[in-house]
């Protein structure tokens, strides 16, 4: 009985806070199984951790929308004001970070053709040869893509037999440019 009053307390305390990691991607398109758990953690386990580390920080007042997508190592959550967190396959919090959208303060884009000068298979050709310089090849990483209204979120991973991580990728979806990057060694 002490459990659920303590679960039904915080689930309370979540919407008195506002904040809301809504079931809906930031963009319609999401590339990865939107509730996977053969692989660890589902999404709506890493939803509530993710939003159990904002009301600690207290980030929550906020409504906010979010992306995810599956990763090998857990979940990658991306909210639409640029907060990044990786949660991973047992419950904990892997990273966190902020990432550009490739909008402005305040600019809406939605996900539509206007939106789209750059396809998901473009953005990762133009990521692959940015790897390439640093990595000597592609080949030897898992490629998930996220797609956000304006930008396209590419991610590289070893696979699960080997340590390190590859690069990170924000492409926008106007230009082609890629607009952040991070090498994880």
């Amino acid at each position: 009985m002490r459990n659920r009053i303590a679960v039904i307390g915080l689930g309370a305390l979540v919407v008195l806070q506002g904040c809301v990691a809504k079931g809906d991607p930031v963009s319609g398109l999401v590339k990865s199984p939107a509730h996977a758990t053969s692989d660890g953690i589902s999404r709506e386990k890493a939803l509530e951790v993710a939003n159990r580390e904002m009301l600690m920080a207290g980030q929550g007042r906020a409504r906010r929308k979010v992306a995810s997508c599956k990763l090998s190592l857990g979940w990658l959550l991306i909210y639409d004001d640029g907060l990044e967190l990786v949660i991973g396959n047992s419950g904990q919090t892997l990273a966190r970070r902020y990432i550009p959208l490739g909008t402005q303060p305040g600019e809406v884009l939605t996900a539509s053709a206007g939106n789209t000068a750059i396809d998901e298979k473009t953005a990762v050709k133009i990521t692959e040869r940015d790897a390439a310089e640093v990595y000597h090849s592609a080949e030897k990483f898992k490629v998930t893509t996220c797609e956000l209204p304006a930008v396209w979120r590419v991610v590289y991973e070893f696979s699960r037999n080997a340590s390190g991580g590859g690069p990170d990728y924000v492409v926008d979806k106007r230009d082609g440019q890629i607009i952040y990057k991070r090498y994880n060694q």
